[in-house]
């Protein structure tokens, strides 16, 4: 079967990755905390997805090596999702892409972001390519 999101996730691809000392930094996050978070209470779920983003957003980052860092969780949300069992957490972890979607500074990524989440909510998630990240577009 075809995958309806590789040129979703192409046009957004590696285009705002750029060599810096402060892209050698990993991103502060783990999808394994994320799919715990996202496997009980929505409430819980919310509570991790927020704390992500504002550990990203406290290192004062340029904006595209944080919409860059945000990608990365994107990919690692639908990580999650293609693995979740249940529909419940599915949808919570539908709403950590939008979270991370109105985080993002780049209207491109933020587009592609949302896109996803609705295939996501629509339990689409396996249909999804991560391979290439959701990063910011060049600026």
């Amino acid at each position: 079967m075809r995958n309806i999101f590789a040129p979703i996730t192409l046009a957004v691809g590696l285009s705002g990755i750029a060599a810096g000392p402060s892209f050698a930094q990993t991103a502060r996050f783990d999808i394994s905390e994320l799919e715990a978070g996202c496997a009980g209470a929505a409430s819980e779920c919310q509570a991790v997805i927020v704390r992500m983003i504002q550990q990203l957003q406290a290192d004062a980052l340029a904006p595209e090596q944080l919409n860059t860092r945000l990608g990365m969780l994107a990919s690692g949300i639908i990580t999650a999702a293609q693995t979740s069992p249940g529909t419940s957490a599915v949808q919570r972890l539908a709403g950590a892409l939008r979270a991370v979607a109105a985080a993002s500074t780049d209207a491109a990524q933020t587009a592609s972001i949302r896109s996803v989440a609705q295939e996501v909510a629509r339990g689409n998630a396996s249909r999804i390519d991560i391979i290439t990240a959701f990063s910011a577009s060049p600026a």
